[in-house]
């Protein structure tokens, strides 16, 4: 039972981690567009975003 466990929480902690790592970087992206100037103007932040989302 105690094995069963141990096994399971890293299991369960992996996916988890992938995905907040995942959003850390979609969320540092979108905190440093910003400071990026594009010629564009505005449409560089949406072509951005239709270009980064799946």
């Amino acid at each position: 039972m105690v094995l069963l466990m141990v096994l399971l929480v890293p299991m369960a902690f992996v996916p988890m981690a992938l995905v907040a790592m995942v959003l850390m970087r979609s969320a540092l992206r979108v905190l440093m567009l910003p400071h990026v100037r594009t010629p564009s103007g505005d449409r560089g932040f949406v072509d951005h975003c239709q270009r980064y989302t799946p």
